[in-house]
């Protein structure tokens, strides 16, 4: 499953093979190849960010018990950034 930064990648290939290239052949059409690669870089722009938005917020709440009876809550960050 390619990531966020594969999938921009793959449409703006796909753009420029879109809007920036002409070049008539028997063989292949290449606004066709472009809005192929553009959905499909979106597809996978679209999932890398859900996969990766669990990633970038986890964190853990912990709370310690002190001796005279009272909490304190202790937040880490385990994002990873």
């Amino acid at each position: 499953m390619p990531g966020i930064g594969f999938g921009l990648l793959l449409v703006a290939v796909g753009a420029i093979l879109r809007f920036a290239i002409y070049a008539p052949n028997d063989h292949a059409n290449w606004g066709t190849i472009g809005i192929i690669l553009m959905i499909v870089g979106a597809v996978g722009f679209i999932a890398g960010l859900i996969v990766e938005a669990p990633r970038r917020y986890r964190r853990q709440d912990t709370y310690v018990r002190r001796p005279d009876g009272s909490a304190e809550r202790v937040v880490r960050d385990q994002s990873g950034y």
